[in-house]
């Protein structure tokens, strides 16, 4: 806990850490030693190898987390989810439900758009309700 002392470079360094690591990570994203679907250095690894706090470690995490660039699967670890965050486009894809060839429409379009545009579905499953409530 950082105790208001008047002396804000305690804060400022904890913050630097923080973006230190979303840096860090950010980096190797971008030269393609970390790929889509690459999973992270476990919080042990990651507190063992770069002697960051537990809590330092989550609040970077966190920050990759709400800006799309990994995700975290339960029990599991953190992977990354994008390459970029910096997309111009974000494209609303709304399907009722999924089948094989939804499935494969998504795939392509996802494809194609991975280095421009974030792709976000959604589905409705025929509810008058959830359909409208997404498209406004």
């Amino acid at each position: 806990m950082v105790t208001n002392t008047g002396d804000t470079s305690q804060l400022v360094t904890q913050r630097m850490k923080y973006l230190q690591l979303v840096a860090q990570i950010s980096n190797l994203i971008e030269s393609d030693q970390l790929r889509i679907g690459d999973r992270l250095l476990s919080l042990k690894q990651f507190e063992k190898e770069l002697g960051m706090s537990k809590e330092t470690l989550l609040k970077g995490l966190n920050h990759l987390l709400e800006n799309g660039v990994i995700e975290s699967v339960y029990r599991k670890g953190y992977y990354v989810k994008k390459k970029s965050v910096g997309h111009t486009y974000r494209v609303f894809l709304l399907l009722n439900k999924m089948n094989v060839m939804r499935d494969r429409f998504y795939h392509t379009l996802f494809d194609e758009l991975r280095d421009v545009a974030d792709v976000d579905v959604y589905f409705h499953h025929h509810n008058f309700k959830v359909f409208e409530n997404l498209i406004r």
